[in-house]
């Protein structure tokens, strides 16, 4: 159970990171 509990909040973490250093390239891109 807890290790259920662990991999979605792994997953959650990597969807939020890559949103984030998406956002940042398109960022760099710009300057």
């Amino acid at each position: 159970m807890l290790s259920a509990i662990n991999s979605i909040l792994v997953e959650m973490m990597a969807a939020i990171a890559r949103k984030d250093y998406e956002q940042w390239r398109k960022r760099q891109a710009k300057a």
